[in-house]
């Protein structure tokens, strides 16, 4: 068996400490407001290009991440600025949750974050543990929306049925299951999993990617019956912890 090492990246929580964005699109001065929550690297650009095309009132402007460079890339039209330093919500914006410094961005058409995820300008995490992290099939995953093979899923329905015989289904979503376990794991990488599991309690969604050599990347959350005093933080050389239930966010909701 091909020894795989996985990669998570989590940690955009939107709060009204960081939920601006000022912005110049040809030529007018927006300012940009984003819903409260957590997101994954991929729901956050979304979330981002929602509240910019809100408040302009057309589609121009885009925002996307790459699991390639771990980066965000904000585009508009013509003329486009972010105005992360002398804006008028400058002390609200979200440039740390883009990866951009405390700049503003002048005189190009779209923009690129100053930092890779878990770096620099960054305020989000990233973790590659040393030793294999998966050992599952497939270990690429698949993109939302794809057409794929419903291994390891199963779907998911309540059924009502009324006196006169009448039946209602109702389909919550089809979920795919993954169990990792983490094992003798260094000082540093307890530092980082302890961030994570940090993170996945309070049940937020995160990004996986099996293979940290390949851009395809997991939504997972953390299955909530499998939170248990055993998962204690411990302090000794090497820590090995119980096996994580998680469960493939298709859809947010």
């Amino acid at each position: 068996m091909a020894v795989t090492t996985g990669r998570w990246i989590w940690g955009w929580r939107v709060t009204t400490s960081v939920n601006k964005l000022d912005f110049v699109d040809a030529g007018t001065t927006y300012v940009a407001t984003l819903r409260l929550g957590d997101y994954t690297a991929a729901q956050f650009a979304a979330e981002v290009q929602r509240a910019m095309r809100a408040i302009t009132g057309n589609s121009n402007q885009t925002c996307t991440f790459s699991f390639s460079t771990r980066k965000f890339t904000l585009a508009g039209t013509s003329v486009f600025q972010l105005l992360f330093a002398t804006g008028a919500n400058a002390a609200t914006d979200c440039n740390a949750l883009l990866g951009f410094a405390a700049t503003d961005e002048t005189g190009a058409t779209s923009y690129t974050s100053d930092d890779a995820v878990g770096s620099g300008s960054s305020t989000m995490s990233t973790w590659a543990p040393t030793d294999p992290a998966v050992s599952n099939s497939p270990v690429t995953a698949a993109a939302d929306g794809t057409t794929a093979a419903l291994l390891q899923r199963h779907a998911r329905a309540v059924q009502h049925e009324t006196d006169g015989g009448l039946r209602e289904t109702v389909w919550f979503s089809t979920d795919k299951v993954f169990r990792i376990e983490y094992r003798m794991l260094s000082a540093s990488e307890q530092t980082n999993f302890e961030a994570l599991m940090n993170w996945l309690e309070t049940g937020a969604p995160a990004n996986f990617q099996p293979s940290d050599a390949s851009t395809n990347a997991l939504r997972l959350v953390l299955v909530p019956s499998d939170i248990q005093n055993q998962f204690s933080w411990t302090t000794r050389t090497e820590a090995t912890y119980p096996e994580l239930v998680l469960v493939e966010q298709l859809a947010r909701t």
